[in-house]
C-alpha cells in the first residue's frame, strides 16, 4: 500500500508561520508537520509514501532527504 502527501501549497493563510517554509515544515510543539505525518504513517502496513511538492520544495526534499522512518520509501515529486 502507499500514500500521498500534497505538500505543494503555499500556505498563505498561514500567515507568518509559512514565512519562510512550506506548510508542512510549520513546527506544532517543536515538531514540523512532515515528521508528525511520516511518523503515524509508518505505523501502518505502508511500503511507500508519495510526496507531492511545489513551492519550496527543494526545501522540503533536502529534510527528508536524511530522515528515516524505518520502512518507509519516500520519493518526492513536483506537481505539474
Amino acid at each position: 500500500m502507499q500514500a500521498n502527501i500534497l505538500a505543494a501549497g503555499m500556505g498563505k493563510r498561514l500567515g507568518d508561520l509559512t514565512k519562510d517554509n512550506t506548510k508542512c515544515m510549520v513546527k506544532v510543539n517543536g515538531v514540523p508537520l512532515i515528521d508528525r505525518l511520516l511518523t503515524q504513517l509508518s505505523r501502518f502496513s505502508l511500503v511507500k509514501v508519495i510526496i507531492v511538492i511545489g513551492y519550496e520544495g527543494k526545501k522540503l526534499r533536502d529534510y527528508i532527504g536524511p530522515v528515516s522512518y524505518t520502512h518507509l520509501t519516500l520519493p518526492t515529486t513536483s506537481r505539474v
